[in-house]
């Protein structure tokens, strides 16, 4: 990922009285009206120094400005406008006539066009947009010929006129409609109300293909055109006074990680930053008056089903914004909605002149933004004070490292004597076996108090053993040589495609009309495992949702259930302070842990002492780990793992006596921390490292070979997150192994991020759909391209990792809380909060 660092800041240079009402700016220059703003002052952007270039050729106020800012366009570009001349200039002709000493001249394009509210030029300068009035006009630059004309019927003042794709031209009144137009033709095509306030911003993408608008309380909306690039859909919206308060945030979050003596704990972070923004440091929603924008967007390429995948795409860094707002400059990715950039302008600012080294830009009157691409990408910032004369230019480098970025972003800190963060890279997929002392090589350990029995073998003239040996010449195949069915089912075939347009296959309602709260399924895709709030489970067949088993032994609410890698045994977890391990086809747990249980006589611990499980409050996590071979179950801040030994034995006369055994192998404590609110740890494979979701909004990473805490990041989400979700893949679908390194967290109001464990930033934001009640879940697709959540409007939403929203299920009983794919199959299960439980298919092709 890319980050942001302010590399220079200086005072443009000039003895000319600013005006500051009309500015422009290109990845080279930038244009100014100075004077009496009948004059214009173009400053090379290369030379910070040097005198501006004096253009005059109007004899009234310029009105409108516009530059060629696609960077492929083959020639520099200014078009200036006023109530008597339209003129064009070209910089490069310019620069050779101030060389030879010629006086300065443009070329007009037209002449008495009245007030010409708003300019623009397409890509590549040889069309350009002129608004007057409700009439806009499209002009030839080479030909200074009028090619096309239309007329807004419903009038307004004009705020943004735009070039779109191909024969479009997208136009914006100040009451936010927006109009896309043929130009060519007149005729509107496609027409909607932006939302998001007062606008005072509107630009497009050098593509034509997005659309973004900003207010003058701080608000961003997306916009995105469709297929025939006739209208626009609504993408995304951006709050920039949420964007800085989550900013100051993580920066006491980041100086709280470092390992030093810092006199903030992080559970106390929520209320400096609280008492920060009462006392004005963060800003409030009117200090967020949006003055410009720019897109820092490379070319996108139309996603594919076939060819991109989702990690590939999550690596690119093309969905960057850059913002001027009346106090500070902003860089945000649009994927994770974060700032990658901030820079408060009532602060000092590095400056390359020792003169100006003390003074601050201050509150802002306009501002202009501009990107230059070469090897790195560099943002020019145009800013004119609101008190002062002297126009100001920031250059900002992005291309830096992250720990690069996290040293600029928050050097106003005093951490001189921090040591620095640790960067070990950190990864799902296990690339070493577990050291000799690992948690994970151990074993459990029973002393056996009885010998064993020695059988003998008595020979029967009836036994089969004591008839003579045959041999058949055609012998039927076990099929041990065979690849087993669910492996060979349409692997590579792309039947995963159709996850993305599912619909409702069967529909049961439990017995119990009790919220849904945990699913599993098993490895094969055969069975469904409902844990419902009632303290029973449902057993169901997957498919057709046909009932298996109940099974019932808990006292309270079921927090989880997770079926073993064989698909053999069902771990639960309640809110009894209990957890317990069932061969699900029968009635009766085979091992409970929960409080005053007490283990077989000949259980010994590592410390050789009976070991006594207890937990002091609910079991919120209970799974199988490691293929297996450990149980981890979270209870408060404690993440214990168990080694364990499950009997299947039967005896009548001692039937409430367990023959299976538990021992405990280690209890991790997450410091600083009430809860674990959630736990993510995969048993498809081998995985030495589970992630938990504290109450603190907080994430913790475990090294389970030690049984640390080996990294953290604090303020993930405005609240704690309920639910991770780890993308395991599935034997029916190849991923790349860097995908598996994907997972997502879930939080109330604040929707899903999706997060690399490689890096410490989220790479992708989803909130669509609405929850801010109930803990609605989410999970990913077994190719891992598409992510299923629950929602509160009664709908399941489908997300692809390299768009956004595509799909929307709706129209069920009640709130979807629990959403699950199968392994092997296209299906998608869901249940909701009144105890029903849907399965969905693709659509048949017709």
């Amino acid at each position: 990922m890319e980050s942001v660092l302010l590399s220079s800041c200086h005072m443009l240079w000039g003895n000319h009285l600013i005006t500051g009402t009309v500015i422009a700016s290109s990845s080279c220059y930038v244009a100014l009206t100075i004077n009496n703003g009948q004059d214009i002052g173009v400053w090379n952007l290369k030379v910070a120094v040097k005198k501006p270039l004096l253009l005059v050729g109007h004899h009234t106020n310029i009105t409108a400005m516009s530059f060629v800012t696609s960077e492929s366009a083959s020639v520099n570009l200014l078009c200036s406008a006023s109530s008597d001349n339209v003129i064009l200039w070209y910089m490069e002709e310019l620069e050779k006539m101030t060389e030879n000493g010629q006086p300065l001249k443009g070329k007009v394009l037209v002449s008495g066009l009245g007030h010409v509210s708003y300019c623009c030029l397409n890509r590549n300068g040889s069309l350009v947009a002129l608004c007057c009035a409700r009439v806009v006009l499209v002009w030839s630059t080479q030909t200074r010929v009028n090619l096309g004309k239309f007329e807004d019927e419903l009038g307004g003042t004009l705020l943004a006129c735009l070039f779109g794709c191909y024969d479009t031209v997208v136009t914006v009144i100040t009451d936010r409609t927006c109009k896309i137009w043929d130009w060519r033709t007149g005729c509107i095509l496609n027409q909607m109300a932006l939302d998001g306030g007062i606008l005072s911003y509107v630009v497009g993408d050098e593509e034509g293909q997005h659309l973004i608008s900003g207010s003058t309380n701080g608000i961003l909306n997306v916009y995105q055109y469709n297929k025939e690039f006739a209208s626009l859909k609504h993408g995304l919206v951006l709050d920039l006074w949420k964007l800085t308060r989550e900013h100051q945030r993580k920066k006491l979050s980041f100086m709280c990680g470092r390992k030093s003596s810092c006199s903030i704990k992080p559970q106390e972070i929520g209320e400096v930053i609280e008492g920060h923004v009462e006392a004005g440091g963060c800003g409030g929603e009117s200090t967020n008056f949006v003055l410009a924008l720019h897109w820092i967007t490379k070319q996108q390429s139309e996603i594919s089903d076939e060819c991109q995948s989702p990690i590939h795409y999550l690596e690119r860094d093309d969905y960057l914004v850059a913002i001027a707002t009346n106090t500070s400059l902003l860089i945000v990715d649009l994927k994770n909605h974060e700032l990658l950039g901030f820079f408060d302008l009532r602060e000092k600012l590095p400056v390359s002149d020792p003169s100006c080294a003390s003074q601050t830009v201050g509150l802002l009157k306009t501002a202009a933004l501009s990107v230059e691409r070469k090897e790195n990408i560099t943002v020019y910032a145009v800013l004119v004070p609101l008190l002062g004369e002297e126009p100001w230019v920031v250059k900002m480098d992005l291309q830096l490292s992250h720990q690069d970025y996290l040293n600029n972003m928050f050097s106003s800190l005093d951490l001189n004597n921090c040591e620095g963060v640790d960067e070990e890279q950190l990864s799902f997929l296990s690339s070493k076996p577990p050291g000799s002392g690992s948690l994970l090589r151990s074993e459990l350990r029973i002393k056996c108090s009885k010998k064993p029995q020695k059988f003998r073998f008595v020979s029967s003239k009836n036994s089969v053993l004591s008839h003579p040996v045959t041999f058949h010449s055609k012998v039927k195949s076990s099929g041990y040589t065979s690849t087993p069915r669910h492996l060979n089912q349409e692997i590579d075939s792309g039947w995963w495609v159709g996850l993305k347009s599912l619909e409702l296959w069967k529909t049961r309602a439990l017995p119990y009309p009790a919220a849904v709260s945990a699913l599993s399924i098993t490895g094969d895709g055969r069975y469904l495992a409902c844990g419902l709030a009632d303290s029973s489970v449902e057993i169901l067949n997957s498919d057709q949702l046909n009932h298996v088993r109940t099974l019932t032994g808990h006292n309270g609410a079921l927090t989880s259930v997770h079926f073993s890698h064989s698909g053999k045994w069902l771990v639960i977890g309640s809110a009894d302070k209990s957890c317990s391990v069932w061969a699900w086809n029968h009635s009766e747990p085979l091992l409970s842990l929960g409080p005053s249980k007490i283990h077989q006589q000949g259980l010994v611990t590592g410390n050789n002492k009976k070991c006594q499980s207890t937990f002091p409050a609910e079991v919120h996590h209970a799974q199988f780990y490691y293929l297996d071979q450990f149980l981890l179950v979270g209870c408060r801040n404690v993440l214990y793992m168990y080694n364990y030994y499950l009997d299947r034995q039967k005896d009548d006369v001692f039937r409430y006596i367990h023959p299976s055994h538990s021992q405990l192998v280690a209890s991790i404590c997450i410091p600083y921390v009430k809860t674990v609110t959630a736990v993510g740890a995969t048993n498809e494979f081998h995985s030495q490292l589970a992630v938990c979701a504290t109450s603190i909004r907080g994430l913790s990473f475990i090294d389970m070979n030690t049984g640390q805490v080996v990294r953290e990041e604090n303020e993930i989400h405005s609240r704690p997150a309920h639910c991770i979700s780890l993308n395991m893949g599935s034997p029916s679908t190849n991923q790349p192994t860097s995908a598996y390194n994907l997972f997502l967290t879930c939080a109330i109001t604040d929707g899903i991020k999706l997060w690399d464990v490689r890096n410490r930033r989220c790479v992708k934001r989803l909130k669509d759909h609405p929850n801010t009640r109930l803990p609605c879940s989410a999970s990913f697709s077994p190719c891992g391209t598409y992510i299923a959540t629950g929602a509160e409007n009664r709908a399941i939403y489908l997300y692809d990792i390299r768009g956004g929203h595509i799909n929307k299920l709706g129209n069920y009983s009640d709130v979807i809380l629990q959403v699950i794919y199968s392994p092997t199959n296209p299906q998608l299960v869901a249940a909701t909060l009144d105890g029903t439980v849907y399965t969905h298919k693709p659509k048949e092709k017709t």
